[in-house]
């Protein structure tokens, strides 16, 4: 376990476990890994690049998305959810910070 409480194993698990071959709600995991920092050893996860919801909700304009959107994205919260409670992981804090968007691999 890293010294900020994280183990990067345990949180490997947990995404592995909750992404399926279906599952596009969850983002994929592509590396983790504990890495020794002058202030002691943190838990990394490397994922796909995630733009949290509430930032997308500050850059839109005027700040009001529509109605399509906001349903659209309440049911792909609920999927993800759903996933998650199916394999059996219980998310315990779930603020809009928490919510995000995967953006599709960048090609090297």
């Amino acid at each position: 376990m890293a010294d900020d409480g994280i183990d990067p194993l345990k949180e490997a698990a947990i995404l592995a476990k909750a992404q399926t071959k279906d599952e596009a709600h969850v983002p994929t995991l592509l590396q983790s890994f504990a890495l020794q920092g002058p202030n002691g050893t943190y838990g990394v996860l490397v994922t796909d690049i995630i733009i949290i919801l509430s930032m997308v909700l500050m850059l839109w304009h005027k700040g009001k998305p529509g109605s399509l959107w906001c349903t659209n994205t309440a049911h792909a919260v609920a999927l993800a959810l759903a996933n998650l409670h199916a394999t059996r992981i219980v998310h315990g804090d779930l603020p809009i910070g928490n919510l995000g968007f995967a953006f599709p691999q960048i090609a090297d």
